[in-house]
């Protein structure tokens, strides 16, 4: 279980007033006394406040994981995951906290192409990805008015290729970038809340049960028809559960 983060970068960085700063420095001294409860409370209060970032939702994963409480530790660890997923600690934390999880779902055999695609996304974060447009964008202008103003054929050739091919890179950066922020958009997850839901074939309740569900287990929202959500496994298993047994991530 790695540790908590905290430092002045981080409070400068994410909270937005002199008040939360206190709060959040608050929640980390209980946190590190073992006071994990009451670091919940503050961690929370914060989070009431409309304090939203990659480092209050760790630690909240981290303090509910310290309780032993499954489903919480895996929410804010995934919340967290939408922010920054490239996090180490977070990685080595979230898959502590899944082996905790009673349902091991053997996922299913990705194709090439979906293999390529999550490895394409997952070298950066989509906000790195815009900075690198942005840096590509500012390059581009630069080599080009370089290439313009040039009065040496040298310097006119070397910079006309350099601006064409940051230009390039510039366009496939942002199609990626575009690419990326439409498929997270697409996607809807959700974690199982409470110690045991069944599963069934029909948004009713006198529906066949297909399969059960345990505290923790991460599912994708395919639907919901008024109180009832359409799931979907890893392994491709799919059904109707209660809305009120999911939180939404």
């Amino acid at each position: 279980m790695k540790h908590v983060l905290t430092g002045f970068i981080l409070v400068f960085s994410f909270l937005l007033n002199a008040g939360n700063v206190d709060v959040f420095e608050k929640a980390n001294k209980l946190y590190t006394s073992g006071k994990y409860q009451e670091a919940i409370s503050n961690y929370e209060s914060t989070l009431n406040e409309g304090v939203h970032s990659f480092e209050l939702y760790y630690n909240l994963g981290c303090a509910y994981y310290k309780l032993n409480e499954v489903a919480p530790a895996i929410y804010y660890y995934e919340k967290a995951k939408q922010i920054n997923p490239l996090d180490k600690d977070l990685k080595v934390n979230l898959a502590l906290a899944k082996n905790m999880v009673l349902d091991a779902i053997e996922p299913l055999p990705k194709t090439f192409f979906q293999k390529l695609r999550i490895s394409v996304f997952s070298m950066l974060t989509i906000n790195q990805f815009s900075y690198l447009v942005l840096i590509l964008i500012w390059l581009s202008v630069f080599a080009f008015s370089v290439y313009y103003f040039s009065k040496t054929s040298k310097y006119k050739r070397i910079f006309f290729i350099f601006s064409i091919t940051l230009t390039i890179l510039f366009s496939a950066t942002l199609c990626i970038n575009r690419s990326a922020f439409r498929f997270n958009l697409s996607q809807k997850y959700a974690v199982v809340f409470v110690e045991e839901i069944r599963v069934l074939g029909e948004p009713v309740n006198n529906s066949e049960e297909l399969f059960r569900l345990h505290e923790g287990t991460k599912v994708k929202v395919l639907d919901n028809l008024n109180s009832w959500f359409k799931i979907k496994l890893e392994d491709g298993q799919d059904g109707w559960v209660q809305g009120q047994s999911l939180k939404v991530i």
